[in-house]
């Protein structure tokens, strides 16, 4: 049985050596001096070896813990190893699922199929206003309540931005859809979130006098989306 005071002195030889503690823990010492817990059973007849971690982040104590863990779902007819990998699996399909890298997937998707200034206004509402403000959801669960106060944030700012930023929000829950990201048909409904704004009435220049004010308003207009570019 280990000690703290045996793995203290274990000692790194030519080749990869293990010593046993108990119920098929073991400690695995490699050439070049790390320690490596390791937990060896038999599942439907095979020897398998499972990883641990590292000692001594991972002290005697802890491992002998995780050694247990793993015979409880062998008594329980669960392959560890297996569970790890499914467990893993899951993990990495809710990391994928987050809205920014499913929004950053359909841009990489769009690219593809627009021109270069379509995508270029795309990459620009969706990385500008859409990804800061709903990265912390994941797309399973991105809900019409939750992108709502978003597109009227940017409606204030910029009413054609929010449309456009609607626009882009429906072909991304659309393409997360078809990614197995999200329960099927069930879309965003999007339809009068943002509200309507009067278009305000410019005179027409019709005199020669007026046309050097208009040039001076307009060189003075700060537009959205230049302010964005």
């Amino acid at each position: 049985m280990l000690t703290d005071l045996k793995l203290k002195a274990l000692k790194p030889r030519e080749a990869l050596y293990r010593v046993a503690d108990v119920h098929g823990l073991c400690i695995e010492v490699t050439p070049t001096g790390s320690k490596l817990w390791r937990y060896r059973y038999r599942y439907a007849g095979r020897a398998k070896m499972l990883a641990i971690g590292p000692w001594p982040l991972i002290s005697l104590a802890s491992a002998r813990l995780k050694r247990d863990d793993a015979r409880r779902l062998l008594l329980d007819g669960i392959d560890p190893m297996a569970k790890r990998r499914r467990d893993n699996e899951l993990l990495r399909q809710a990391q994928r699922g987050m809205f920014e890298p499913v929004a950053r997937e359909w841009l990489e998707h769009k690219r593809k199929s627009v021109g270069e200034e379509t995508f270029r206004k795309a990459k620009l509402v969706t990385e500008g206003d859409l990804i800061p403000a709903l990265r912390r959801y994941n797309i399973a669960e991105l809900a019409t309540k939750d992108v709502a106060p978003v597109l009227l944030r940017i409606a204030e700012r910029a009413p054609n931005l929010a449309a456009k930023a609607r626009q882009y929000l429906g072909g991304i829950v659309d393409y997360a859809i078809k990614q197995g990201l999200r329960d099927d048909g069930r879309l965003l409904s999007l339809r009068g979130v943002i509200p309507r704004f009067e278009k305000g009435h410019i005179s027409a220049v019709t005199k020669p006098s007026d046309l050097g004010p208009l040039l001076r308003a307009i060189e003075d207009f700060s537009s959205p989306l230049r302010a964005l570019r």
